[in-house]
């Protein structure tokens, strides 16, 4: 079984934010496959104005989103993360306005983003079912561990 150290250091995982202490002093850690990787950085570089014509821009949004979770802060439940349904797959949606990011806690305070893609192209396209199976493939091929207890204090402190 792979831990998130090892597929850190072989590059299949690239931590994004910082590790940052919380207010309990204790770390909340993000990781990114090269797919979300590559949507971050593109959202960063490009900062392209909101496709739903918000003010807060994708950026900014994605901003946010990842310094109150890096920083301990907390998030609300079914605005900002809720567990895909059915939640027996224990696959994780974090989410701004315009955006979802697809994955998984691999530990408490560890998250892992396989996929992220606009709210609109989701539905759009009913990509939601797809992108899921993303996710359970790649902790299945790789053997990454999971956690596998449903509620919010499984996840989060």
């Amino acid at each position: 079984m792979a831990t998130i150290s090892d597929l850190t250091r072989a590059g299949v995982l690239h931590p994004v934010g910082g590790s940052k202490g919380t207010k309990k002093g204790k770390t909340r850690r993000f990781y990114a496959t090269d797919a979300a990787l590559d949507w971050i950085v593109g959202v960063s570089r490009n900062s392209p104005s909101s496709p739903e014509g918000y003010d807060e821009t994708p950026k900014l949004q994605l901003y946010n989103l990842l310094k109150a979770y890096t920083s301990g802060d907390p998030l609300v439940f079914d605005q900002e993360f809720h567990p895909m349904r059915p939640g027996d797959k224990k696959i994780w949606e974090l989410k701004t306005i315009e955006m979802r990011i697809f994955g998984f806690f691999s530990d408490v305070d560890e998250f892992v983003a396989v996929v992220i893609d606009y709210k609109w192209r989701i539905k759009l396209y009913s990509l939601s079912e797809g992108y899921k199976n993303e996710v359970e493939t790649f902790r299945y091929h790789l053997g990454v561990p999971y956690v596998k207890e449903n509620g919010v204090h499984y996840v989060l402190s």
